[in-house]
């Protein structure tokens, strides 16, 4: 179900999980929050000029120890680049193959 939220078409999965568990999705959402935290997904495109990108692919070749004064506990780089911090945040960069854009 969260799978299908974060990409907003979640919307007939919804209902059958609302009418299985006989509970609200705001209370299921609550429950799942509950057990592993709270879930805010969030996506923004930035585009970038040929030059940014290159220089941007550059610097995701390494693997930074903080982000914006948070300490990084572990990095991932499947699908991209993900930045796990301690809190279990986490922010991911993954740069399109078909338009000149970053997904953070």
């Amino acid at each position: 179900m969260i799978n299908a939220l974060a990409e907003k078409h979640g919307g007939l999965p919804c209902a059958a999980a609302v009418a299985r568990a006989g509970k609200s999705l705001a209370e299921q959402l609550q429950t799942i929050s509950d057990k592993v935290g709270s879930f805010s997904p969030h996506r923004e495109n930035f585009r970038l000029t040929a030059e940014v990108k290159t220089k941007f692919t550059e610097k995701l070749k390494n693997d930074p120890r903080q982000f914006r004064g948070q300490e990084v506990s572990a990095v991932v780089r499947k699908d991209g680049l993900k930045l796990v911090f301690r809190d279990g945040s986490r922010v991911c960069y993954r740069l399109s193959e078909t338009e000149p854009v970053v997904r953070v």
